[in-house]
């Protein structure tokens, strides 16, 4: 020190000298009052290795929530490397230690080191040693109800010479309550002891049951009633006083009660003990609790959209005409192609029937509209015309996620203003009747944000049965969806569609506004809407094919997809079959590819797509901008 100062006194003046502990005095008390931030001396993992996983992938290990793993996008911020702590890490390893052992590796061990690699930057290594893995050596089930028909060990997921999951032997519990359940016995216990040979290397499995009497329905009371009769609740009920109460019954009865339309809530328990009026010891209390919704509603929105552009709606319902969950609604709705209003209403059970009995009145002007090629560009029209629709339809819910509706739809036309390369002899005749059937099957986990499920949809309508004024044709459609969750928010979907109208009796030509379009945000997304067949007066077959479409998270609310399509649309005005043969032999499909981004907001998803055709054309554009409300399918 002394040193240094004498090389400071010889090189420098004495006011230097004097200016340099000044600024050191100042530097130290700032210091003192604001200390550097100690986390960014912390130590961070950057990386982690785990080693020795024969069984499970690191990837697997990494997900079941390890604190010491880094993460590409965190709550706190993009790269998030965790700060090292020894109990973090004791807490990683007995979490990977349990999972082991929950998949029936009793002798785990497990060593962690970390390495340093850079300043204040570790490397995180799990060596795992598996060790052998205990196997089910027999499976028991013990204290099963007198009853020939109720089949248990069979479909246990826990079989003779299976490894041991604790995971399976919890599913095993519920699958036993479960079918015990759906046989009347809704107090059943299942309890399991697990014998382990001297080496721990087998198990045997017995699965005690205490099955307990039948529940049969003794007194039903209804709670939360106020706005509605009475008697809504116990039509919807699907089990009746002194019968068997079973996990079918309640499930129903809980389905139908929301599906009335006129609930919040809906809740259907029993008391544990026997009611002191019931016939004997079985019979329970059954308790329906219920709370009504509000049954006026009104609702306002607005959106926009490439073909359509800005659009919106204005409607209110009221949910409860009568005190007997009767519907009447009522909504007006305009965009660039269409503008019109609604009126109707829905009445459930016909003449003691669950049959609800939908019916409405519409009349609406209706532009066709060409997208064009320029985003946000007005759409060329081709044609115009009024219509007056009266639609009825009679619906049965069949499952708790399928139902069939048989539709019968009265509707009058004038159409004018046919614009070229429309002929105006193909616009057809002003007055359709018609009759269709449509089946639905819907297990879809959201109905605007599907990560699992199917979406199920066929349809078939005959135009012209009440006589030569009307026209004559006979429409068939499908619809498939599929939705797998590939683990957080990515989702692999796809959606098949097809369609075909054949003519029949008088009728030479497919009505203008029946015919079929594809193209736009919802399928073959590389084509504006109604630009894709062989002309803009649309066609009469089509297949659209979202073959694969792969949905991911970016950041927060911010997503995006890929996706593949194929389709095509065909004009085929024949009325034999064999009209048709030139379209089998050569289909002439056409592809697309491309990505978009999803924005997740609060109540809806904003789309926005960019689709590239992988067969361009002469005169087609190499791609389309497609916008939209909501996912594409």
């Amino acid at each position: 020190m002394e040193f240094t100062g004498r090389c400071i006194k010889n090189r420098y003046p004495q006011k230097a000298i004097l200016f340099i502990s000044l600024l050191a005095l100042l530097g130290h008390s700032q210091g003192a009052q604001h200390p550097p931030d100690s986390s960014t001396l912390q130590t961070r993992v950057g990386k982690i290795t785990i080693t020795g996983n024969a069984s499970f992938s690191a990837a697997t290990l990494k997900g079941l929530g390890l604190a010491l793993a880094p993460r590409l996008f965190s709550h706190k911020k993009i790269f998030f490397k965790p700060a090292f702590s020894f109990s973090l890490l004791k807490r990683d390893t007995t979490l990977v230690r349990r999972w082991y052992e929950s998949n029936g590796f009793l002798k785990t061990t497990m060593l962690a080191d970390t390495v340093m690699y850079a300043p204040h930057r570790a490397r995180l290594i799990i060596r795992i040693n598996e060790g052998p893995r205990t196997t089910i050596t027999d499976v028991h089930v013990t204290g099963a109800p007198p009853d020939k028909r109720l089949k248990l060990t069979n479909d246990l997921v826990l079989q003779k010479n299976n490894p041991l999951k604790i995971a399976d032997l919890n599913n095993d519990i519920q699958l036993l309550i479960g079918k015990l359940g759906d046989r009347g016995y809704l107090e059943a216990t299942v309890n399991c002891r697990l014998t382990f040979t001297p080496d721990s290397l087998g198990v045997d499995v017995d699965y005690a049951l205490q099955a307990g009497p039948h529940i049969r329905v003794g007194p039903v009371q209804i709670v939360g009633l106020h706005g509605v009769e009475d008697l809504v609740v116990r039509r919807e009920l699907r089990f009746r006083e002194k019968g068997v109460l079973t996990n079918k019954s309640l499930q129903t009865t809980i389905n139908n009660l929301y599906a009335a339309n006129v609930f919040d809530f809906v809740m259907v328990s029993f008391d544990s003990l026997a009611s002191s009026d019931s016939l004997n010891d079985s019979s329970r209390v059954v308790r329906v609790t219920i709370v009504e919704k509000k049954f006026f509603a009104a609702e306002a929105s607005v959106g926009y959209q490439t073909l359509e552009l800005v659009r919106g709606r204005v409607g209110v319902s009221y949910d409860n005409f009568f005190r007997r969950g009767v519907r009447g609604f009522g909504s007006v709705y305009a965009n660039y192609l269409v503008q019109g209003f609604d009126l109707g209403g829905a009445w459930p059970w016909i003449f003691g029937v669950p049959v609800t009995f939908n019916q409405t009145v519409s009349f609406f002007h209706r532009r066709e509209g060409l997208q064009q090629s320029v985003f946000f560009s007005i759409p060329d029209i081709l044609w115009d015309g009024y219509f007056s629709q009266l639609r009825s339809s009679l619906s049965y819910q069949l499952t708790r996620f399928s139902n069939v509706s048989l539709i019968h739809t009265l509707q009058t036309r004038t159409i004018a203003n046919v614009r070229p390369p429309i002929n105006p002899d193909s616009v057809g005749n002003p007055f359709t009747h018609s009759v269709g059937v449509t089946l639905v099957r819907d297990s879809r986990t959201d109905v605007f944000d599907p990560h699992r499920g199917t979406f199920s949809s066929a349809a078939i309508e005959v135009s012209g049965i009440t006589g030569k004024e009307s026209n004559h044709y006979i429409k068939g459609e499908g619809d498939q969806r599929v939705y797998a969750s590939l683990g957080g928010s990515f989702v692999l979907a796809s959606a098949l569609r097809a369609g075909i109208e054949r003519l029949y009796g008088l009728s030479t030509v497919v009505p203008i506004d029946q015919k079929f379009y594809i193209g736009g945000p919802d399928v073959m997304r590389g084509f504006y809407p109604k630009t894709l067949g062989p002309d803009s007066t649309g066609g009469t077959v089509y297949l659209a094919w979202n073959v694969a479409e792969l949905r991911f998270p970016i950041y927060k609310w911010f997503g995006g997809d890929v996706f593949f399509d194929m389709g095509n649309l065909w004009n085929f005005q024949g009325k034999s079959f064999s009209d048709y043969g030139s379209l089998l032999s050569k289909p002439g499909l056409r592809y697309n590819a491309g990505g978009g981004l999803r924005v997740h907001l609060p109540i809806f998803i904003l789309s926005l797509d960019v689709g590239f055709k992988l067969d361009k054309r002469l005169a087609e554009s190499p791609y389309a901008i497609q916008f939209n409300l909501g996912n594409s399918f």
